[in-house]
């Protein structure tokens, strides 16, 4: 069986490239969903500010398992997606992200 891996990706444009990263993340999700590499909602796609006015966006969506990331690098759709988002951003994170109930104890150090 495989198992959904929940993501949170934060996306730092570059100056002068928010519109353009902007449009594309606008059709990421639809993209890995039409390549059948994620599950469940649509991507819930959030624009941020810090204190100092930069904005980044907030994207979180699930992939369908831990192969779907990896065969999302050799699928030709996503990749002309990709591509211009490294020229377009100062910086990607890329958070794999466990669902926790309420009340429950976190796993690991720290």
């Amino acid at each position: 069986m495989t198992k959904p891996v929940p993501v949170l990706c934060i996306y730092r444009p570059k100056k002068g490239a928010t519109a353009r990263l902007h449009r594309l993340l606008a059709r990421h999700w639809a993209t890995l969903d039409a390549e059948g590499l994620v599950v469940g909602a649509p991507a819930q796609l959030l624009r941020c500010t810090d204190r100092d006015g930069r904005a980044c966006f907030v994207e979180i969506f699930t992939w369908k398992s831990q192969r779907a990331k990896v065969l999302a690098h050799v699928a030709p759709a996503v990749m002309e997606l990709w591509e211009p988002m490294g020229d377009l951003t100062d910086d990607i994170e890329i958070w794999l992200c466990e669902p926790l109930r309420a009340g429950a104890r976190p796993r690991g150090r720290g």
